[in-house]
């Protein structure tokens, strides 16, 4: 039997026709799946100080890159601080969701806006309410 390499996927999500067109998002598509289970996990709790994990694990092991800028012109770091402190929490959700779409359905066009997925928009609305 031949030896099937696997490779880690990166993923550039595009946002075209919707409020966020312009925005590009760069994401490992390939994690563990004890990681991505991990996330969600930490994400359903209720306990914030473990949705602030669960976020920080997205922001180190699966964000990249992204082209956010502020106001004022000035680079939105793609850091757990610069998620957390710096953009806005619906846009979160939003590339939250759209990156754990891609996860469970890898065949997925990376161009195509996607859906919400209730469980890690949690990751984000409660760790922004702290």
């Amino acid at each position: 039997m031949a030896k099937f390499k696997v490779e880690k996927r990166i993923g550039r999500m595009t946002f075209e026709g919707t409020s966020y067109d312009g925005l590009e998002v760069v994401t490992n598509l390939d994690i563990s799946f004890k990681l991505l289970m991990e996330i969600q996990r930490l994400a359903s709790s209720e306990d914030n100080k473990k949705i602030l994990e669960a976020n920080n694990l997205w922001c180190t092991e699966v964000l990249r890159s992204w082209n956010l800028t502020d106001e004022n012109d000035k680079d939105i770091p793609a850091t757990m601080e610069g998620a957390l402190e710096e953009v806005p929490a619906q846009l979160l959700a939003v590339i939250i969701s759209k990156w754990a779409e891609h996860v469970v359905e890898p065949e997925a066009n990376l161009e195509k806006p996607q859906n919400d997925i209730a469980t890690l928009e949690t990751l984000v609305s409660h760790s922004q309410s702290n």
